[in-house]
């Protein structure tokens, strides 16, 4: 099961770099005071927007 979150993860954060054309540390600086945005484009994008710092590796 984690591998399908591995996977699901890499892509949320690649699609928001992508649409923000900024890093995914930028975007959750950007974002990190503006949780009703997060909550409504997350919303909008069906899940896509992950708007994440990375903490650690998943394996």
């Amino acid at each position: 099961m984690w591998n399908l979150l591995v996977v699901d993860v890499a892509i949320g954060k690649a699609y928001t770099s992508v649409a923000f054309k900024a890093s995914s540390d930028d975007v959750a600086k950007r974002v990190e005071n503006l949780p009703m945005f997060v909550n409504a484009i997350t919303t909008v994008t069906q899940g896509k927007f992950t708007p994440q710092k990375v903490e650690y590796l998943y394996y």
